[in-house]
């Protein structure tokens, strides 16, 4: 009698779905890394050159093999789709670590993972491009500052030495 194939054990699995949502996010081409909050160990995505743009977070799971903690603006995106499928979803706003809510997957094959990437990536771009429009306007207008500083300073009167005052 041939032998079986040993079932994948849950540690597998749980690795195997940290590396199927790490690598969707990466083929979005953001960055991934390893983060750790006291024993908690955690992968952060971002966009690069941009530290504080991050777009999602993966941490383990209890309740599955992984999660997926996104902004609101991201989990609005994705809830159609979880309501399909009746994911398990979890608030999680209050850890207070710039998430609102934690998408659990069970296996690393799971249809929710791309639809949740495309819409954490989706809300992070509208995010990115919010900011990088506020940045060109503080630039604009820091120049137009100095600008007005120095057309002041032009016309700016010393005491000392100005014949006017010294009557």
């Amino acid at each position: 009698m041939p032998r079986k194939k040993p079932a994948i054990g849950k540690r597998e699995l749980k690795r195997m779905t940290r590396t199927r949502i790490q690598s969707e996010l990466e083929a979005h081409g953001l960055e991934c890394e390893n983060m750790k909050a006291g024993s908690i160990e955690y992968t952060v995505a971002r966009f690069e050159g941009e530290p504080n743009q991050i777009v999602a977070a993966i941490y383990g799971s209890i309740k599955g093999c992984a999660s997926l903690w996104m902004k609101e603006s991201a989990f609005q995106i994705a809830k159609p789709k979880l309501l399909e499928a009746d994911a398990v979803v979890e608030d999680v706003a209050m850890f207070r670590r710039g998430f609102q809510w934690a998408v659990h997957f069970d296996k690393p094959d799971s249809q929710l993972i791309i639809p949740c990437v495309e819409a954490t990536v989706n809300a992070g771009r509208e995010r990115l491009n919010k900011t990088i429009a506020r940045r060109t306007e503080d630039k604009r207008r820091e120049s137009e500052r100095v600008a007005h500083q120095a057309k002041m300073a032009e016309r700016k009167r010393d005491w000392k030495t100005d014949e006017s005052t010294n009557k």
